[in-house]
This record gives C-alpha cells, sequence and structure tokens, in this order.
C-alpha cells in the first residue's frame, strides 16, 4: 500500500523510536490501526512498515472525512516529539504543496482580513481574528492553537516562508530549528537590499577604476553609502604625525563611502597598532583584529626590536553597530611574497580573502592607496565592481596595466 503524499509531510521516525515501535508490536500486535484514505496509508507509514518486516498484516481503518489534512493535524501535530517551528513549518508546507490546504488557511486568512476592516470602519483595533475565534485573537494566534503552537511561532515561519522559503523544508525535518531559520533568512534579506542599494548607486570606475591622486581629493567621486568593503594598505613608514593624519583621514573616508554594515580592512605596522587603531575609531567601530601570515615563515626581520616577523596585521572596522550579516570570516589570511610591481606591494591572497569574504557578486570595493592594484586585482577576479585611488602616476598606470591583465 502507498502513502499518501501528505504524510510525506511528517519526518521519518528516527532508528531508535522505530526499533521501539516495532518491538512492541511484535510484543503486542498493532493497537492502533493504521488510517487510509483511497487506498493509501494517511497515517500510521511506521506501523505498515514494522508489520511487513514481522511478517504480519497491518490493520487499517479508512478515513471518512473530506480534507485528509485535517485527520493528519488532529493525529500528529500534536506530537511530543515535534518541536514548535517543526509543527508550524509542516502546516505551511502542507500549505504550500497542496492545494486543499492551502484552501483552509487562505480562507481562514481572508476572514481575519474581513474582520480586520470591519473592525478598522467600527472604530475598533481591528485586530485580525478567525470566524469563531475569541476577540481579540490575530490569525496567526488561532492557526497556532488549532495545531498546539504560539502564534509567534507560526508568524516566524511566514517569516521564514517569504525570504527563504527553501528553509521552510529543512525546519519541518528538524534539520535546523526555527530560531537559526529566522537568522539565515534575515541575513539573506540584509544581504540582497544591501546589494540593490549598492547597485543602484552610480559606479565612478569606468573602464580601469583607477583615479590618479590623493584619496581626500579624488575619492570624492566615489558616491557616499556606495561601498561594501574599504580594503587598504596605508603608508605607515615616516613620522608618526604624517601616519596619524593618513590613518584618520583614512577611517572618515571610509565612514562616508561605505554602507552601513560595511566593512574597512587595514593594513597595519606592528608597533603602531595600538596608535592607529583609535584613529580609525574615532569614525568607525572597532570589529576584530586579523592577520596576513607570510607562507613562506619568515617575511623579514625587524632588526630595531630582535623579531623574526612571519604576518602582517590587519584592522577589521565596520560602519554602524554591527556588519551586514554573513558568513563566518577567518581572522588569518595566507598570502606569499610578491614585490615584482612596486616596493610596498603585498600578496593577492589576504585580499582575496576578505573580498570574498565580506561582499558579495557586483558590489563595490575601493582601495584609498590602490598602488600596485592588488585589492582590485582581486575584486576583479570575483566579480565585484572596484576603484581605487593612487597619489603617484606611475604606479597609478601600472595598476591599471595589471587590472586589464596587461601586466604580471
Amino acid at each position: 500500500m502507498t502513502f499518501h503524499p501528505i504524510a510525506g509531510l511528517f519526518p521519518e521516525m528516527d532508528a531508535d523510536a522505530f526499533g521501539a515501535l516495532k518491538a512492541s508490536i511484535s510484543e503486542h500486535g498493532v493497537l492502533v490501526p493504521a488510517l487510509t484514505c483511497r487506498g493509501q496509508i494517511l497515517d500510521g507509514r511506521h506501523r505498515d512498515r514494522a508489520c511487513r518486516e514481522l511478517g504480519i498484516a497491518c490493520p487499517t481503518i479508512e478515513w471518512d472525512g473530506r480534507e485528509p489534512w485535517l485527520a493528519l493535524q488532529a493525529l500528529n501535530l500534536r506530537r511530543r516529539h515535534l518541536s514548535a517551528g517543526q509543527v508550524a513549518a509542516i502546516v505551511e508546507e502542507a500549505r504550500r504543496r497542496f492545494p486543499e490546504v492551502a484552501a483552509l488557511v487562505d480562507r481562514a486568512r481572508a476572514e481575519a482580513l474581513a474582520r480586520k476592516a470591519a473592525g478598522q470602519r467600527s472604530g475598533g483595533r481591528g485586530r485580525k481574528k478567525l470566524a469563531g475565534s475569541p476577540a481579540g485573537k490575530f490569525s496567526s494566534d488561532v492557526i497556532g492553537e488549532s495545531v498546539g503552537v504560539s502564534g509567534r511561532t507560526v508568524r516566524l515561519v511566514e517569516q521564514v516562508a517569504r525570504q527563504r522559503p527553501d528553509l521552510v523544508t529543512k525546519v519541518a525535518s528538524g534539520a535546523i530549528g526555527i530560531g537559526r531559520a529566522v537568522q539565515l533568512a534575515e541575513r539573506e534579506r540584509s544581504r540582497r537590499l544591501r546589494s540593490e542599494m549598492i547597485a543602484a548607486l552610480p559606479d565612478p570606475s569606468g573602464d580601469h577604476g583607477v583615479l590618479l591622486g590623493d584619496f581626500r581629493e579624488v575619492g570624492r567621486q566615489v558616491p557616499d553609502g556606495s561601498a561594501a568593503l574599504v580594503f587598504t594598505d596605508p603608508p605607515y613608514d615616516g613620522d608618526f604625525a604624517d601616519v596619524a593624519a593618513v590613518y584618520r583621514d583614512l577611517g572618515r573616508f571610509a565612514a562616508r563611502v561605505l554602507a552601513p554594515g560595511g566593512s574597512l580592512v587595514a593594513y597595519a605596522w606592528n608597533t603602531q597598532l595600538f596608535d592607529v587603531q583609535p584613529l580609525l575609531a574615532d569614525s568607525l567601530r572597532f570589529w576584530w583584529p586579523c592577520v596576513a601570515f607570510h607562507d613562506g615563515g619568515v617575511l623579514h626581520q625587524a632588526r630595531s626590536h630582535g623579531v623574526i616577523v612571519a604576518h602582517k596585521p590587519l584592522l577589521w572596522f565596520v560602519k554602524g553597530d554591527a556588519r551586514t550579516p554573513g558568513p563566518y570570516v577567518a581572522d588569518v589570511a595566507r598570502q606569499r611574497r610578491e614585490k615584482g610591481l612596486h616596493p610596498w606591494q603585498q600578496g593577492v591572497g589576504p585580499a582575496r580573502h576578505f573580498v570574498e569574504a565580506l561582499t558579495e557578486p557586483g558590489d563595490l570595493v575601493v582601495d584609498p592607496f590602490a598602488g600596485s592594484g592588488t585589492t582590485l586585482v582581486a575584486a576583479k577576479e570575483l566579480g565585484r565592481r572596484w576603484i581605487g585611488c593612487e597619489i603617484d602616476a606611475e604606479t597609478a598606470k601600472s595598476a591599471r596595466a595589471r587590472v586589464d591583465g596587461k601586466a604580471a
């Protein structure tokens, strides 16, 4: 005997539970017959399977109601081993996959909207409710009560269904909880809205995306709130007063061009970390310390401090209270030595690492100190838009050629 399609909405019994059921049937027989509907098992598929494995017949009774879903709702949705999120997700799955269930739910929603409109016309609070439901009940509350969950849980599942319908199936199966599904759905919504906002802004990068001049001047061409990431390696040699001015202005520049939740990731010299960090923190929120680790083990020797240097620090800041939701980011990136185009050229590995982790395809990546174009190359390879500022004409020319694929 085949199973009714609606029965497939409910998760499979785990091996231990099925073993216990099979042992009970072997000892006591089937205490509750399986429910069938037009020759298909509506409820009791595990009892039927256990009986088949034991070589005995499974007793059945025919469902005489018009809506098979109502039988399954009454028999299964109040099972103790199903979480509230699973129950609400199963109801949502049933609504999406079976027209007869959708008709029941949609009819309830239509009645709720009608009552809301009536309440507004009468000057009342107009809260949604279903026909025959207690006054003041939202439709989601009443639907939840009918299956033993809260209206809030029903609303959370509906939210997930609007943003990430694929996650509803995972909640229904028990693969993830409703809280995690809401988190993932909200992350997707935030990323989509940010990408749409950034893409709608004018793109100043042109063909090669390298602007010649001081970022404090030519960087004004970058629209406010247009960038998802500023990744850069500021000059940190020379008099610290000059270095401090650069980092302070970098923070202000990033705070202007970044979209809410966007990131600034900037290299800094080891001995200056605690000095430049507060300069950037004047404009952005410090998020995390990161490092670019040299694959060769030894990057160089800091003779003034007697240190063999094998990594370069990076400071990660965000615009606003938190970064745009996204995947976990490893705080260690790997690089190899690359100095063929510029004396202070950094390896492309860290740039690629953070561009990929902190942006989406089509997002704008900005490097105010483009140098040989390492950040821009990483952005191009990953399908992002890019713009860089470079104060030296020959270096800017080299960067343009490199981004265009005309330099090593």
